[in-house]
């Protein structure tokens, strides 16, 4: 089976993975199917009143492809979502209630293609990249209020997938390709400093370890694992490889034990990927588990500010597979 990773011309990275399975059809009006026995599921977001923007798909050559950007924030107090939204030919964030039928969404920007975002720790600010005119630029908004927009990358570059350090929220971690190459680099908002750390892309700092953040790699093959960097020591540690399978987008749990992420499943028996699905990991690379087993695509997974929650994207429960914003529980 074939593999390749493809980086686009705008610069946001997505994973193309060969398939050699037959159309079949999915049943994507199920809520859950039994391996996912245990976790209760609630849906958010109403496809009816906002077409969620998905973040996979299958072209026409037959790879399964899914953007590694995040695509779903959850503000420090636990009581607003934020994700993207299509509509009038434009993306752009969208920030809702948690509550299960709570309040309508509320469009933050006013923008053409928003590409991805993420919540500041403090709470004070949206972060997100913006593709435009071939390139991709971080912006800042205001959280609560206001359209005012501050930019914080220039350039010809595709800076994407920004979050900010908990340590320190004016620290902004991003990933930059530059000729077909992914690397992890921070901008200083008190300073306007650049620094550059490593390669890789879709950073996570990590809070219990200032000088560290977990990314998205890629190796000869074009499989995607996940790392632990200390820029300051220089030791990085591999967490998470296979040989069948893609795991991209790491995000850190409250308590710093866990690691949630997104990759393909990978079915041994006819050798097939299947979709995308949900995974955990201890950060010291053990206890891996498979949370989502649904024959619709789950995927860009954040957690909730107690840990005993996942946000992700996921096209379960629509007769049509649209994507909607959903929440598990997490009791591992």
């Amino acid at each position: 089976m074939n593999r390749k990773t493809t980086l686009f011309g705008w610069g946001l990275l997505c994973i193309w993975l060969f398939s050699q399975c037959t159309t079949t059809q999915i049943i994507y009006s199920n809520v859950s199917v039994p391996e996912e026995g245990g976790i209760r599921f609630e849906k958010l977001t109403d496809e009816n009143r906002d077409i969620v923007n998905g973040i996979s798909t299958r072209n026409e050559y037959g790879k399964f492809e899914w953007w590694v950007n995040p695509c779903v924030a959850i503000s420090p107090d636990g009581l607003k979502i934020a994700y993207l939204s299509y509509k009038n030919k434009q993306t752009n964030i969208m920030v809702a209630s948690t509550e299960r039928g709570g309040s309508g969404a509320t469009q933050r920007t006013f923008r053409n293609w928003v590409t991805d975002l993420s919540w500041s720790p403090d709470g004070k600010y949206i972060y997100f990249s913006e593709q435009r005119n071939n390139t991709s630029s971080i912006y800042s908004i205001n959280a609560e209020a206001g359209s005012v927009l501050n930019q914080l990358t220039f350039g010809s570059t595709y800076d994407a997938a920004p979050k900010a350090s908990a340590n320190n929220p004016n620290i902004v971690f991003f990933s930059r390709q530059e000729y077909g190459h992914s690397s992890i680099w921070s901008y200083n908002r008190e300073n306007n400093l650049f620094t550059n750390y490593s390669n890789g892309c879709t950073p996570e700092p990590i809070k219990n370890e200032p000088d560290a953040f977990l990314c998205t790699r890629f190796n000869d093959k074009g499989i995607g694992e996940i790392w632990k960097i200390n820029y300051q020591t220089g030791i990085e540690t591999l967490i998470l490889s296979r040989q069948d399978q893609s795991f991209t987008t790491p995000r850190i749990s409250p308590d710093g034990q866990w690691i949630v992420c997104m990759g393909n499943s990978f079915n041994p028996n006819n050798k097939r990927i299947q979709n995308l699905d949900i995974f955990v990991i201890r950060i010291d690379g053990s206890q891996f588990t498979q949370l989502t087993f649904h024959p619709g695509n789950d995927g860009c997974p954040v957690w909730s500010p107690d840990g005993r929650n996942i946000y992700f994207l996921s096209q379960r429960g629509t007769a049509k597979g649209l994507f909607n914003v959903w929440r598990m529980n997490f009791n591992l």
